[in-house]
């Protein structure tokens, strides 16, 4: 019989973690994660480009083609860059934290700036979470762009049911359709070492509350203290 590899033999990042310098002077970061930003650059600006026909032929106005494929020229690529480089992800002692921060959007000007957006996912919250290999392909209609980068899967107490909402929501794609129900975090460096340390750190209070809860089981109530 051939040798079963141990759980998590095969899990290796793609790209060592570095830290990102966007967290210094926050006193509540335990630790940053990076983002393979060119990467994901290259492949958001594809996925952008490659789902313009189906952008096209959903509104039915041929003429719009072209203007669409000039607004992606001069803008839209600019806006994909800088929407990528806004993405920060860490972990700190309430949970996962992860920011969009501010960045130009729409035409380049004042208009269509994008304000900063922030969300923490609290550990107690986390049910799930799991690293997605690359496969397959993406785009509407034809799925021309290859799938290369990793994504990070969360998934909590009401990211279950038909409805629900991903817990971890990137900037949105021109093709909602070809997004998963649970969509993550894509493009990071590290992800195997980022779902390592959730774990390690949903153990760690899960056993500091389960600690404290026995405490409070086994001391004496100030009833009996009063009777004593």
């Amino acid at each position: 019989m051939a040798p079963v590899a141990p759980a998590g033999a095969n899990e290796v990042d793609p790209r060592p973690n570095r830290h990102d310098p966007f967290w210094d002077g926050q006193e509540d970061i335990l630790k940053s994660y990076s983002f393979n930003y060119e990467a994901l650059t290259a492949y958001e600006q594809q996925l952008a480009f490659a789902n313009l026909p189906a952008l096209i032929a959903f509104f039915f106005i041929p003429i719009a083609y072209p203007m669409a494929v000039c607004f992606h020229c001069a803008c839209d690529r600019d806006n994909i860059r800088d929407a990528v480089h806004a993405r920060h992800v860490a972990l700190t002692r309430d949970g996962i934290r992860y920011i969009v921060d501010k960045h130009p959007g729409g035409c380049r000007n004042a208009q269509g700036e994008v304000g900063r957006k922030s969300q923490t996912i609290p550990y107690d919250k986390i049910n799930d979470c799991d690293v997605e290999e690359p496969a397959g392909a993406d785009g509407c209609p034809c799925c021309a762009v290859k799938r290369t980068l990793y994504k990070f899967n969360v998934r909590t107490n009401n990211s279950t049911g038909r409805h629900a909402r991903p817990p971890l929501k990137p900037e949105p794609t021109l093709c909602e359709c070809c997004e998963t129900p649970y969509a993550g975090l894509m493009g990071l460096d590290a992800p195997y070492e980022l779902k390592k340390d959730v774990w390690l750190s949903v153990e760690t209070r899960s056993r500091r509350w389960r600690s404290e809860r026995f405490r409070t089981s086994t001391a004496p109530s100030t009833r009996h203290s009063l009777r004593t």
